[in-house]
């Protein structure tokens, strides 16, 4: 019955099964990171796709990337892109180095 459901995986339906039953709030909670991790990585697949299928820069894919996850870890998102705001500074040489590849 669990698996007709649209979840990500069975483990996920399985953490949502287990919240219901015991109606903890840890189980609640771990549900919800759980859900928010799945839903991130679908998030950045989706954008990973669109951006590569689209043709665009390799910038672009990076910054989808970072906003995917920034409802997860908000300080590594600004470190993630105050870095690649340093590496695109250099777009020049790395634009020569992506192109050689």
């Amino acid at each position: 019955m669990l698996y007709l459901l649209p979840f990500p995986s069975p483990f996920l339906a399985f953490s949502f099964f287990l919240a219901f039953l015991s109606c903890s709030c840890f189980s609640i909670f771990l549900t919800f990171c759980l859900a928010l991790f799945f839903l991130s990585l679908y998030c950045v697949c989706f954008f990973l796709f669109i951006s590569l299928f689209l043709s665009t820069s390799l910038y672009f894919c990076l910054y989808l990337f970072c906003f995917s996850y920034s409802s997860l870890s908000y300080p590594l998102f600004v470190l993630i892109l105050l870095s690649i705001q340093i590496i695109a500074s250099h777009d020049g040489q790395i634009s020569a180095l992506v192109l050689r590849a």
